[in-house]
């Protein structure tokens, strides 16, 4: 009867960890999709900006500065 409970126990135990290790690595898989969604979006971002940047060089460069009249 003692073996008995203490194999129940040992199982117990060896359940226990496996749900707490299959818990983690659902956690870990959670956080790498949610970083690679992140970093999709920062680059995504990136191009808009420069894009942007781009736009308002372009935009700078064909008209005269603030205070200058044309010639």
């Amino acid at each position: 009867m003692i073996r008995a409970a203490h194999s129940l126990m040992s199982t117990i135990h060896s359940l226990k960890l496996l749900l707490l290790l299959s818990d983690e690595a659902q956690i870990a898989k959670r956080r790498d999709t949610e970083l690679r969604s992140v970093q999709a979006e920062k680059l995504v971002a990136q191009k808009k900006v420069a894009a942007l940047l781009d736009e308002l060089s372009r935009n700078s460069e064909g008209q005269p500065e603030r205070g200058q009249r044309e010639p």
